[in-house]
């Protein structure tokens, strides 16, 4: 599934400020997460996943057509843990993103097994 949403991606600990950078230039936001940051502004919304990796995978695609459903301009994606699941769950955050080329991208984040 390709978005129609910019997704940018994140670590869990810089979600918040990245989604406020965004909104802050105008753009409606939302944070596609496990948990709801801290400190996340009332008028970016936040698109929960499940804690557990199954959970995510079956909930990451509905999410997104959800953050386009809304007519989000950008989600910012909380990348998930790089084990189990969760890697293949990565490799599809950054096709999303349309950053499979490995380029470096959102909040210092590089595409790398051993990054997050």
């Amino acid at each position: 599934y390709a978005p129609r949403v910019k997704v940018v991606l994140a670590a869990a600990e810089s979600a918040s400020a990245t989604a406020g950078a965004w909104r802050l230039g105008g753009s409606l936001t939302g944070v596609l997460s496990a948990q709801r940051p801290g400190n996340m502004a009332d008028d970016v919304t936040w698109l929960p996943l499940g804690a557990a990796s199954g959970q995510q995978a079956r909930q990451r695609y509905a999410q997104l057509r959800e953050a386009d459903a809304l007519g989000l301009d950008v989600l910012v994606a909380v990348m998930p843990a790089n084990d189990g699941v969760g890697v293949a769950l990565r490799d599809r955050l950054i096709r999303a993103a349309g950053l499979s080329d490995g380029r470096v991208f959102a909040s210092g984040w590089r595409q790398s097994r051993n990054v997050i």
